[in-house]
C-alpha cells in the first residue's frame, strides 16, 4: 500500500484488492493468541484432537518436509520432527496462569525484574525455577508424545 492510507480509508474502500487485504488481515488475526476461560493461552490454531494418529500425522509431515526439502538425512529429520512435535505439545498445552505465582514451584513470585520473570506465554517464574520449569515441561511433553507411541 502507497504512503498516506489508513485503516478507515482501506476499510472504506469498495477495492477488491483491498477487501482481498482486509480479509487477509482477519484471517491472520483470528488465529492471534486468545486467553480461555481457564487462564490458558491458545498460542496457535490446532485444529487436531490431539489423538496419536494426530501427532504422528503431525511428525510425519514435519520429517517429510525436512528430509525431502531440506535435505536431511531420514535420521536428522525424524530427529528434527521429534523437536517439532515436542514445541507444539509444549505450546498447545499451556499451564494456568495464575499472575504473581511461580509456575513451577507454586510459591509467590516476587517482584518481576528482580527476582521473578513473565514468560513469553505469560506464566511467572521465580529467576531460580525458570529453567527447571522449562526441563519440566519439555519432559511433560515427551512423556505424552512417547506415550502415543512417537519416539527420538
Amino acid at each position: 500500500m502507497s504512503a498516506g492510507w489508513s485503516w478507515a480509508s482501506l476499510a472504506d474502500s469498495n477495492s477488491e484488492n483491498s477487501q482481498r487485504y482486509i480479509s487477509k488481515v482477519a484471517s491472520h488475526l483470528s488465529t492471534c493468541p486468545k486467553t480461555q476461560d481457564n487462564g490458558q493461552v491458545d498460542k496457535s490454531p490446532w485444529p487436531l484432537e490431539d489423538t496419536a494418529d494426530d501427532w504422528l500425522e503431525f511428525y510425519s509431515e514435519r520429517a517429510g518436509i525436512a528430509e525431502h526439502c531440506g535435505k536431511m538425512s531420514k535420521a536428522q529429520a525424524e530427529k528434527q520432527a521429534f523437536e517439532s512435535c515436542i514445541s507444539k505439545w509444549i505450546d498447545t498445552h499451556q499451564p494456568a496462569i495464575i499472575p504473581d505465582v511461580c509456575a513451577s514451584c507454586g510459591k509467590h513470585a516476587g517482584i518481576v525484574g528482580q527476582n521473578a520473570i513473565i514468560t513469553g506465554s505469560g506464566h511467572w517464574l521465580h529467576n531460580k525455577c525458570h529453567s527447571i520449569w522449562l526441563v519440566q515441561r519439555r519432559q511433560e511433553a515427551i512423556k505424552k508424545l512417547r506415550s502415543m507411541g512417537l519416539t527420538e
